[in-house]
């Protein structure tokens, strides 16, 4: 926590979602604008061998946050629409080689040919939705939530079926702005809250 993220102690409930996190449980974490869920993800990430997935719409911030966690020693990077095309080659010649810890996509990414086979020989450990918007399954969301569903799916039974693959991808569901929580909560099965009532874990 201090050596990459310079804190010396969490928010609040950040502890009990990463912890949750950290114990393969899946996790749907509601947190303020603000309240440091992308700490929740990022962290974890760094804890254990393999890639984390962070799925987001918020391609505008992307940017921001990986060139951030590369300025703290973290081999991050990003894949979405504005990288030209000899770039994204060399970012997906990267995480064919096993160079980043966290990648950032954008949805529409899941949903190009072959991308959820990549996601099977990446040896992805943890999937985060950083917008629970795109769990309702609903209007421009309703193909995102069907892909991250058949990702989380493929990549779980390709780490059966491969004994050198851990068989521990989790599934960490940050997500937030403060509307529409009621729409997210409703889509989905019920769980018992973290404490504060601000997460949930399954």
């Amino acid at each position: 926590l201090k050596q990459y993220f310079g804190f010396t102690s969490f928010r609040p409930l950040q502890e009990e979602i990463i912890r949750d996190s950290l114990a393969g449980k899946d996790v749907f974490a509601l947190l303020p604008t603000g309240g440091g869920k992308s700490l929740c993800f990022q962290l974890p990430a760094l804890t254990r061998d393999g890639l984390t997935v962070v799925v987001s719409p918020l391609i505008a911030l992307m940017k921001d946050q990986v060139d951030a966690l590369q300025a703290s020693g973290i081999p991050a990077t990003f894949l979405n629409s504005s990288l030209a095309a000899g770039e994204g080659r060399k970012r997906l010649r990267g995480l064919h080689n096993g160079e980043f810890r966290l990648l950032y996509a954008a949805p529409e990414r899941l949903m190009l040919s072959g991308f959820l086979e990549d996601l099977k020989r990446w040896n992805v450990k943890l999937i985060a939705v950083d917008e629970g918007r795109m769990l309702i399954g609903r209007g421009a969301y309703s193909e995102a939530r069907r892909v991250l569903l058949k990702a989380r799916s493929g990549v779980k039974e390709n780490q059966d079926r491969y004994d050198h693959i851990s068989t521990s991808c989790d599934v960490l569901l940050a997500s937030l702005p403060g509307t529409g929580p009621g729409d997210v909560r409703g889509s989905g099965r019920r769980s018992t809250p973290a404490p504060g009532g601000a997460g949930e874990s399954r």
